[in-house]
């Protein structure tokens, strides 16, 4: 919100330089963002609407310094004709629309803006148009209410219906671009046709043109959430639609339409029409809550009068009655965060200041008790990180356009969103490795480096008539299986779970590569090479997912201590040909099962197939350390372990030595 002092200056007298009403506001909890010139550039929270106004920052302005804070009043001359026999307005949408208001004048001209009013436009970030439709920015700015102004002679039938657009309805609107529309898409329509998307856009058949000597003004209140998704739907953001997402007042509806017609009046001539049609539902009453001076001390650990909290809450545009015992104080306009007691004491410690809070209160502590899931998700990153791999964040959503799926957590139909944006995401994410691929798929196409990449996260699957959901790590690795499975493998040794492997048939994966992957016998995930069908990388691409509560439960982070062996360690190594069809595993199991209990560890090198290798036949190296605790081992006895395991691979596995 861009807050040009110089206008500021009509409702308030602000400190003598913006630095210091920079300084006011930002000890009050209102955040400046930038100060070029005499602009203040406000960043306001989604709970402060009020603030995203002149009105709003100047009555700000005014509790914290203590000047008069000046409210302009419409007043204006009207003819004598009823605005009922100039237009007409049905609110057939009551649960988006509460509240409707439109009136209206005749004998305009349009023509450029007062050269003071397009300086305050200009330094605000508003492109200045006409004088009619830089009214209605004008009162948007100054009030906080959205507005917008009809060529009330193209509104077919002199009608104004606030319905849901019929499926497949158009409008071109007023950026120049046309607009599908849904039913769920609420809209400003006359006799025919849509002529404004509400709360966000009006269309161009009713804009305000040269021509235009006769304007409805609109002024509505619509519904947040309606506007929210409106907007995100169809990709189109406007100054109204901010401030519709973040809620109007149902009160300052008629007060903006007032001030409108009067600037009109001002800037473009004409006459207004007697009246105003007012579509609108009986209101809630204003929260009313009781605030107790006596709590206010208690919660802020400071005295404030009660004196002094009226003048605050007064001066915050509350109503305020009762006792000094006891306040009854009535919420304002545009403040929809005010509600309760607790609301009004954070308001009091803003504006008497949180500085004069005393610091000397003493707080107990309590030790934190570390949480398992967090403590394995940290040791998994960090060993992930430490392998090199680069943790990502993927979106939550699946591409409509994807055919590849990943059935492996469920065989269930994906879940559709409620609510699309726009024509790619249309689910919710039944895996972690399509997004993760799509990331090395994009840098791919930049024609970075391809690296292991990894990321933590919920999937969705439907259970039963409901929804759930579980979290699981994914992993995408530039290269064939044996590297994510080396990761998977250092992983689950750094957890404390035993790791195993089975061979699997996935779809989604290239035959021959894909594999179950078990956690002390159970299986937990899968790993194997992409296939096709997922994503197309010129690069080869090996996947793995693992059920991360899965891990959670087994995991063993506190290791057995043992004691330095402080004896040499003997390191041979062996080269066997095998079967193709041989595992890994089943070489490991074979050797340890003939090996002394010295093999310290056995380590896989390499494989080799090609000259001198048979066909269906591979050659695999690895390396075993042998190591005794109480003494140095010696050669015999080492070549004696040797020999064993040999006969061993030969007699079991049929392998024999290259």
């Amino acid at each position: 919100m861009k807050v040009p002092i110089r206008w500021l200056k009509e409702y308030v007298d602000p400190p003598s330089t913006p630095q210091e009403l920079a300084k006011l506001l930002v000890m009050a909890g209102v955040g400046v963002e930038s100060i070029e010139g005499d602009v203040l550039d406000l960043e306001i929270t989604a709970n402060r609407a009020d603030l995203l106004s002149m009105l709003g920052v100047a009555r700000e302005t005014a509790v914290l310094t203590g000047k008069a804070l000046r409210v302009p009043h419409a007043t204006f001359p009207h003819n004598n004709q009823e605005i009922a026999g100039f237009c007409s307005v049905k609110v057939e949408a009551r649960d988006l629309c509460p509240r409707y208001t439109a009136r209206g004048v005749t004998g305009v001209r349009v023509g450029p803006s007062p050269a003071w009013v397009v300086e305050r436009l200009e330094a605000a970030g508003i492109r200045p148009v006409n004088n009619v439709v830089d009214v209605t920015n004008y009162v948007l700015l100054e009030t906080g209410q959205p507005l917008h102004a009809f060529d009330a002679k193209l509104l077919k039938g002199r009608k104004i219906v606030v319905r849901r657009a019929a499926p497949g309805e158009k409008l071109l609107a007023i950026d120049g671009k046309e607009y599908t529309l849904t039913k769920e898409t609420l809209v400003i329509a006359d006799a025919e046709r849509p002529v404004a998307i509400a709360g966000v856009m009006g269309g161009k058949g009713t804009e305000i043109t040269g021509a235009t000597t006769e304007v409805l003004v609109e002024s509505a209140q619509f519904d947040p959430v309606s506007v929210r998704r409106t907007s995100r739907r169809l990709g189109l953001s406007s100054d109204s639609s901010y401030r519709f997402e973040r809620g109007v007042d149902f009160d300052m509806v008629d007060e903006a339409s007032l001030r409108a017609v009067q600037l009109i009046l001002e800037w473009a001539g004409g006459q207004a029409f007697s009246g105003a049609l007012d579509d609108r539902i009986h209101p809630e009453a204003r929260p009313v809550a009781s605030v107790r001076p006596e709590r206010v001390e208690k919660v802020l650990g400071m005295k404030v009068r009660p004196a002094r909290i009226r003048e605050i809450l007064s001066g915050l545009g509350c109503e305020v009655a009762g006792s000094d015992e006891t306040l009854r104080v009535t919420s304002p306009m545009k403040r929809r965060d005010l509600r309760v007691e607790v609301d009004y004491i954070e308001e009091v410690a803003r504006i008497e200041g949180y500085d004069k809070i005393p610091c000397d209160t003493s707080f107990g502590l309590r030790v934190a008790v570390d949480n398992k899931e967090d403590l394995v998700r940290e040791e998994a990153r960090a060993t992930l990180t430490g392998l090199g791999c680069w943790e990502t964040v993927t979106w939550s959503f699946g591409e409509a356009t994807r055919t590849g799926k990943v059935p492996y957590w469920t065989d269930q139909p994906l879940i559709p969103l409620r609510d699309p944006q726009g024509v790619v995401y249309k689910t919710l994410r039944e895996s972690l490795v399509p997004p993760l691929l799509e990331v090395l798929k994009t840098n791919e196409g930049y024609k970075e480096e391809l690296r292991p990449i990894f990321e933590i996260a919920r999937v969705y699957r439907r259970e039963g008539k409901g929804y759930g959901e579980k979290t699981v790590l994914g992993l995408a690795v530039p290269g064939d299986p044996l590297g994510v499975k080396g990761m998977v493998e250092t992983l689950f040794r750094r957890l404390g779970l035993a790791f195993g492997i089975d061979s699997k048939a996935l779809a989604f994966l290239e035959p021959g590569t894909a594999a179950e992957i078990k956690a002390n016998g159970t299986v937990v995930g899968y790993l194997g090479q992409a296939g096709a069908s997922l994503v197309e990388l010129r690069a080869i691409v090996s996947v793995a997912e693992l059920d991360f509560e899965e891990l959670v439960k087994a995991a063993k982070l506190l290791s057995p201590y043992k004691d330095f062996v402080r004896q040499p360690p003997v390191e041979r190594d062996l080269s066997i040909v095998l079967k193709d069809g041989v595992a890994w595993a089943q070489v490991e199991a074979a050797v340890r099962a003939a090996a002394p209990a010295t093999l310290e560890s056995i380590r896989f090198l390499s494989e080799y197939r090609g000259k001198g290798i048979e066909a269906g036949h591979k050659g695999w190296a690895f390396s075993m350390v042998f190591r005794a605790a109480d003494r140095t081992l010696a050669g015999p006895e080492i070549d004696a372990a040797v020999q064993a395991i040999l006969k061993a691979l030969e007699g079991g596995l049929g392998g024999r030595l290259r």
